[in-house]
């Protein structure tokens, strides 16, 4: 399993994980939940090229996130849908890109205690099980990311899955509590109250809060945006609300002094 990491992420991947030649695609989504072991369901957005043909495998990139792994629009306009930008970098190179609500974030059910926590580590894993299982997958996985992202793409890799051939940890927190916490030893207070509160915006699915922006109002943003991506069959949004009910239970401030 190779660790790679900065800018030339696109080409790293390609020569770690797949050797295939690239494909020009279209993409095509699919957002569902997968259900773990523990009988938690985890909200997923697969993104397949529309042009391959069924018999071609396909490698995966993965990328797992606390901040949403998608946003709902209220009228739809992909100009404003950076994961289907993003998408279409990855399935035109030949690849499946899967995308990742941590455990108890975004659409997904569950608790999340912690950043990183065992639970949701565990989650990250059998994701790639799933993954590899499906018609579409070469068996071949990798994984990507900036911040928090950057650090499950990294952990990921740690778990020495046989499937995970390559991480992308394009950024990263090599220790979390030293840096952004408390660099030089002392605690961060404005970073780490304003990091909960966007934290705690997004688990409350409020896209008000967590979409402010210098000159916007919440009820400008919400014109465009509705919050958390919910899935495909989740139609009245009775699995989202259920999920949101119960989500991040992080105490705060995260990395007090006591």
């Amino acid at each position: 399993m190779a660790v790679l990491a900065n800018g030339v992420a696109g080409v790293m991947l390609v020569l770690a994980v797949s050797g295939c030649a690239p494909v020009q695609a279209k993409p095509r989504s699919e957002a569902r939940y997968i259900t773990m072991r523990d009988g938690t369901r985890i909200a997923i957005d697969i993104w397949r090229p529309l042009d391959v043909v069924a018999e071609r495998k396909l490698p995966t990139v993965m990328k797992m996130t606390r901040y949403w792994r998608g946003f709902e629009q209220t009228n739809y306009n992909p100009q404003f849908d950076g994961e289907a930008q993003e998408a279409a970098i990855y399935n035109n190179a030949g690849y499946v890109l899967v995308t990742v609500d941590a455990r108890g974030t975004g659409a997904s059910f569950g608790v999340s205690t912690a950043p990183w926590s065992p639970d949701e580590l565990a989650n990250y894993r059998e994701v790639v099980d799933w993954i590899i299982a499906q018609d579409w997958s070469n068996g071949r996985v990798g994984a990507i990311g900036i911040g928090y992202d950057g650090n499950t793409a990294l952990l990921l890799g740690a778990m020495e899955h046989p499937a995970v051939k390559a991480v992308v940890p394009r950024f990263y927190d090599l220790d979390p509590y030293r840096t952004p916490g408390r660099p030089g030893g002392i605690l961060a207070e404005g970073f780490v109250a304003s990091w909960s509160a966007q934290n705690e915006a997004m688990d409350n699915n409020d896209i008000g809060k967590f979409g402010e922006a210098p000159g916007l109002t919440c009820e400008q943003i919400k014109e465009y945006f509705v919050g958390t991506k919910p899935g495909d069959a989740d139609t009245n949004r009775s699995l989202l609300r259920a999920a949101v009910a119960v989500c991040s239970v992080w105490t705060v401030p995260l990395l007090s002094p006591s």
